[in-house]
């Protein structure tokens, strides 16, 4: 197995992100051969002036993150401003509303899930939640409504601290895996800082994981081959 085929390269995660960061985490996606890099609608200019042609590596954009506490209007909008501003945006990381779902909404739910795949009009989507705070049958009905919308893909948590959501277990993450029964991708994240929680992720079976950490884990993967 190639691990960087396997690792999203990210900075979302950090509060404050430089040009020099951005640069050296492009830099880093290329030097290990990774294909996707995830940033803030900030940095995707930085990323586009870095990347080559050569380098083939996918440019995901973060909305809403980290929260998604924004009304769907607002998210739409947010959609179509950043697409028509950044042209080189490939795929895009939204923040679902979680808060409003466990508050029982779920009407408003799978409403926001079509509105923002059908808005990307075409732009691959991938939808961000948290799933510690889901129980079995709200995995299974964010599933539903996220393959219903066609969704590419959901990342499992937002991975931003200090938040009250707890990592998610691994457990849960093959609880996941199974509600998603390959419909979309799952991206892992959550806690993953080094190679034991890396590896426990795809044997979760995630597709693959999305951490500020890829390059310093594949470095580390390196060194026991």
């Amino acid at each position: 197995m190639k691990y960087a085929d396997k690792m999203e390269f990210s900075n979302i995660q950090l509060y404050e992100v430089s040009d020099m960061q951005i640069e050296n985490l492009v830099l880093k996606a290329a030097r290990t051969g990774a294909g996707v890099v995830v940033v803030g609608p900030s940095g995707v200019p930085v990323v586009s002036r870095v990347l080559t042609a050569e380098d083939r590596i996918l440019v995901d954009c973060a909305l809403s993150y980290p929260s998604g506490a924004y009304l769907t209007e607002q998210k739409v909008q947010e959609i179509e401003d950043v697409l028509e501003e950044l042209p080189q945006i490939n795929e895009l990381y939204i923040v679902m509303q979680v808060g409003t779902y466990l508050s029982g909404h779920k009407d408003i739910m799978k409403e926001e899930l079509v509105s923002l795949v059908k808005s990307a009009k075409g732009v691959p989507v991938k939808i961000v939640t948290e799933i510690s705070a889901f129980s079995k049958e709200q995995m299974k009905e964010v599933c539903d409504a996220a393959a219903t919308a066609g969704a590419k893909g959901i990342v499992i948590s937002a991975d931003f601290a200090p938040y009250d959501i707890p990592e998610p277990d691994i457990e849960q993450v093959k609880e996941f895996v199974e509600a998603a029964a390959g419909r979309f991708e799952v991206i892992g994240a959550g806690g993953v800082t080094d190679a034991k929680r890396f590896l426990a992720m795809l044997d979760a079976g995630v597709t693959r994981v999305n951490t500020p950490a890829a390059y310093e884990i594949l470095m580390e993967l390196n060194k026991k081959i």
